[in-house]
């Protein structure tokens, strides 16, 4: 056996199997006989260590001194997916009062009113009451009386009465009183305003 290996063996042979020991156990040396962080920038050749021979997370921030990162040396990511909707923030502050309107009229105003058959105001609450013609009064009332209901009654007697938008629409009521025959009579009644 030792004949068949003696044969083949060449010079090639033994030089390539001394340099394989010789190569092993250099790396065998330098892995136990180097110190710890012996080997610096000086060291190794620009461009020798790529991010594939560099193990995810061995190099953090505090490994990098100030500067020694651009934004040119950064690889520029893909978007990332949207983060969750933060908490809601707090109240704000109560405003300020704003100025106070001009004051309307009352929610649901009554003005009623008691009229002589010679339009002398007997009692309510109209401001004037006037006798225009026979069987014609005015009566005008304190405030705005558009969009208010009428209702006019007879205070004593037989006859009939009408009440309806005066001169001064805004707060004039005309009144038509008659008699039994349906003739313009003077006659004393009674009228409410309602809105």
């Amino acid at each position: 056996m030792l004949r068949a290996l003696a044969d083949r063996l060449t010079y090639a042979n033994v030089v390539a199997t001394l340099a394989l020991f010789i190569a092993l156990g250099g790396i065998s040396y330098a892995a136990v006989k180097i110190p710890r962080n012996s080997i610096g920038t000086k060291h190794i050749k620009k461009g020798a260590i790529t991010a594939d021979k560099i193990r995810n997370g061995a190099i953090g921030s505090a490994k990098i001194r100030d500067g020694g990162v651009q934004t040119d040396d950064l690889e520029e990511l893909p978007e990332g997916e949207p983060g969750r909707d933060g908490l809601d923030g707090r109240d704000g502050f109560d405003g300020v009062d704003g100025t106070p309107g001009v004051p309307g009229p009352p929610a649901n105003p009554e003005w009623w009113v008691v009229v002589k058959a010679d339009g002398t105001l007997e009692r309510g609450t109209a401001m004037t009451t006037a006798k225009t013609g026979t069987g014609t009064y005015t009566v005008n009332f304190a405030g705005d009386r558009r969009g208010c209901g009428f209702v006019a009654s007879m205070v004593d007697g037989a006859g009939s009465v009408a009440a309806g938008a005066g001169a001064a629409e805004t707060t004039d009521v005309a009144v038509l009183t008659f008699d039994a025959a349906g003739v313009a009579a003077d006659r004393a009644f009674n009228l409410t305003a309602r809105c």
